[in-house]
Protein backbone atom coordinates (compact mmCIF):
# COMPACT_ATOMS: atom_id res chain seq x y z
CA UNK A 1 0.00 0.00 0.00
CA UNK A 2 1.60 3.01 -1.04
CA UNK A 3 -0.88 5.68 -0.22
CA UNK A 4 -4.49 6.22 1.02
CA UNK A 5 -6.58 9.24 0.36
CA UNK A 6 -9.86 9.53 2.15
CA UNK A 7 -12.68 11.22 0.03
CA UNK A 8 -15.99 11.12 1.66
CA UNK A 9 -18.12 8.33 0.45
CA UNK A 10 -15.43 6.50 -0.67
CA UNK A 11 -11.44 5.86 -0.29
CA UNK A 12 -9.12 5.65 -2.89
CA UNK A 13 -5.87 3.35 -2.57
CA UNK A 14 -2.73 3.74 -4.44
CA UNK A 15 -1.13 -0.04 -4.49
CA UNK A 16 2.68 -0.65 -6.18
CA UNK A 17 2.44 -3.75 -7.69
CA UNK A 18 5.85 -6.11 -7.35
CA UNK A 19 6.41 -5.34 -11.18
CA UNK A 20 6.62 -1.37 -10.08
CA UNK A 21 3.50 -0.58 -11.81
CA UNK A 22 0.59 1.66 -9.34
CA UNK A 23 -2.91 0.02 -9.55
CA UNK A 24 -5.58 2.65 -8.39
CA UNK A 25 -8.46 1.26 -6.46
CA UNK A 26 -11.62 2.91 -5.42
CA UNK A 27 -13.64 1.46 -2.72
CA UNK A 28 -16.58 2.65 -1.43
CA UNK A 29 -16.82 3.77 2.61
CA UNK A 30 -19.02 1.39 4.71
CA UNK A 31 -17.88 2.74 7.97
CA UNK A 32 -17.75 6.68 8.81
CA UNK A 33 -14.75 9.24 9.48
CA UNK A 34 -11.06 8.81 9.06
CA UNK A 35 -10.96 6.71 11.63
CA UNK A 36 -12.67 3.50 9.98
CA UNK A 37 -10.10 1.08 9.53
CA UNK A 38 -8.58 -0.35 6.61
CA UNK A 39 -5.37 -0.94 4.87
CA UNK A 40 -2.35 1.18 6.49
CA UNK A 41 0.19 2.83 4.26
CA UNK A 42 3.41 0.16 4.08
CA UNK A 43 1.64 -2.43 4.19
CA UNK A 44 0.73 -5.37 1.86
CA UNK A 45 -2.74 -6.50 0.84
CA UNK A 46 -3.99 -8.84 -1.88
CA UNK A 47 -6.43 -6.87 -4.84
CA UNK A 48 -9.13 -9.09 -6.21
CA UNK A 49 -12.54 -9.07 -8.21
CA UNK A 50 -14.76 -11.33 -9.86
CA UNK A 51 -13.66 -12.72 -13.56
CA UNK A 52 -17.38 -11.25 -14.86
CA UNK A 53 -16.37 -7.62 -13.52
CA UNK A 54 -13.34 -7.37 -16.17
CA UNK A 55 -13.78 -5.02 -18.58
CA UNK A 56 -11.41 -5.62 -21.46
CA UNK A 57 -9.90 -2.97 -23.71
CA UNK A 58 -9.42 -2.78 -27.03
CA UNK A 59 -6.76 -0.28 -27.52
CA UNK A 60 -9.23 3.07 -27.86
CA UNK A 61 -10.75 1.68 -31.01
Amino acid sequence: MQAVQYQGAATRYELLLESGDRLLVSQPNFSVGLNAEGPAVGGEVLASWPRDAMVALDGGR
